[in-house]
């Protein structure tokens, strides 16, 4: 029971040492104190908020860095794409002058062998008429007189003649 007693004195002595300091202690500076145990508690919440966020930035700001690398490395590729495609455009465009000269050339060639050919027919005909004159004059006089088979025979040989004549100038009836 001592024991028991002396404890119980003890806390007696404290609880009025307690007592005691808190009446020599303004009840305003206990709200103060209480009122700065808030405010310190208020900001290191908002401390903790920060930190949160300031991580939580951090790593938006990695996953930004990290997609900025991307595109820049995609732009880089677009650029060295499109340079390539430049020079392909080029390449094509002078194989097309190319051609485009080429075709020209096979036009001017074409059309002089057309107009050379065209001569040619002209001149073939030409020199028909020139060789069948003879023939034709020959027959309009025919024409008076009255059939008969000497006459028969001059048609014929005349006939035989044309024919002759059209074969020499490429004309084959056979």
């Amino acid at each position: 029971i001592w024991f028991w007693a002396n404890k119980g004195i003890q806390l007696a002595d404290i609880k009025i040492e307690k007592e005691e300091i808190e009446k020599k202690i303004p009840k305003s500076k206990i709200y103060d104190l209480q009122n700065l145990l808030e405010h310190y508690q208020n900001v290191e919440e908002n401390y903790r908020t920060l930190v949160y966020d300031n991580v939580d930035k951090d790593k938006t700001i990695a996953d930004l860095q990290i997609d900025k690398k991307r595109i820049v490395e995609e732009k880089n590729t677009i650029a060295k794409e499109t340079e390539f495609l430049k020079n392909e455009i080029e390449l094509l465009k002078g194989k097309l002058k190319s051609l485009e000269e080429k075709l020209e050339a096979h036009k001017n060639i074409n059309d002089s062998f057309n107009l050379a050919k065209e001569k040619e027919k002209n001149a073939i005909f030409k020199d028909i008429g020139r060789a069948l004159r003879n023939e034709y004059k020959d027959f309009v006089k025919s024409q008076e007189f009255e059939m008969s088979d000497i006459l028969g025979e001059v048609y014929r040989e005349k006939l035989k003649s044309v024919f002759k004549i059209l074969a020499e100038n490429g004309i084959n009836m056979e």
